[in-house]
């Protein structure tokens, strides 16, 4: 019937977009570790520049709750900058 077809394409319809989320996610947190496991959040928005922002705040949020990314401060005292980390991340001393 009607009514299941719509229901069956509602369910499919969420696992494309969960899984699409997902695979974004990774491609941000895998870009994050190419480069040695930090990023300044300018060079992160540059390289993702397709996705809208508020979209890269959702991926971002859920990458930091799930303790993949952290935001931080980095560099040097006079030079710092707001940088995502991952746990691969080593601060220099």
């Amino acid at each position: 019937s009607g009514e299941v077809w719509f229901t069956n394409m509602i369910r499919v319809m969420s696992q494309i977009s969960a899984s699409e989320f997902e695979r974004i996610c990774d491609d941000i947190e895998r870009f994050v570790n190419s480069k040695n496991g930090r990023v300044a959040k300018v060079a992160l928005a540059r390289r993702f520049k397709a996705i809208p922002p508020h979209f890269m705040k959702g991926y971002m949020d859920a990458l930091e709750r799930q303790e993949r990314v952290m935001l931080r401060m980095i560099g040097p005292k006079n030079k710092q900058t707001e940088a995502y980390i991952t746990p691969l991340f080593q601060e220099e001393d």
